[in-house]
Order: C-alpha cells, then structure tokens, then sequence
C-alpha cells in the first residue's frame, strides 16, 4: 500500500477495522480525495470504525490523523489534565 497520494490529491487510509464482535482486524480502508477538506471530513467520519485514519498528501506527509486510537488518546490526555487540576486546587 503506497502511502503517497497521487499528484494534487489526498490519500486517506484507514487501518484496523473495528468489529465489536472481535478485535480489530487488519482490514485498510483507502480512498483519494480531491481537497484536503474533503479527506479531512472523510477521515473523521470514518475515524470511529478504524483504529487510525491518517490524511496523507503527493509526498507521504501525514496531514491529519483521526479514528478511534486518537480519540481515546485524545480523552486520556483530558482526564489527566482534568486530575491533575483537581489535584491542584484541593
């Protein structure tokens, strides 16, 4: 799987389909957009399926990252920051 989009579009691509009825599997989802808003948006909607979705342009660079893995990582850092506030003000 190439992770460059071809020139002048984005590539989004999912990894680790998620199955509530099993775990994960390797299952890739790929798909090229036309604009990087358009990616984006595709990317977040299918995030909650996929463990992660990553936007990548015509280079390989990663432009956006979404999906399960990120949102959790995302919730954990909240709860830290929230405990840590907590910590502090009592």
């Amino acid at each position: 799987m190439q992770r460059r989009a071809p020139k002048g579009r984005y590539r989004v691509i999912g990894v680790g389909r998620i199955d509530t009825m099993a775990t994960p599997s390797e299952a890739v989802f790929t798909e090229d957009c036309d604009t990087l808003a358009e990616a984006k948006a595709l990317a977040n909607r299918q995030g909650g399926l996929y463990l992660e979705m990553c936007v990548y342009d015509e280079t390989g660079e990663v432009l956006h990252e979404a999906g399960s893995l990120k949102e959790e990582t995302l919730r954990v850092a909240d709860l830290e920051n929230q405990r840590k506030n907590d910590s502090e003000l009592n």
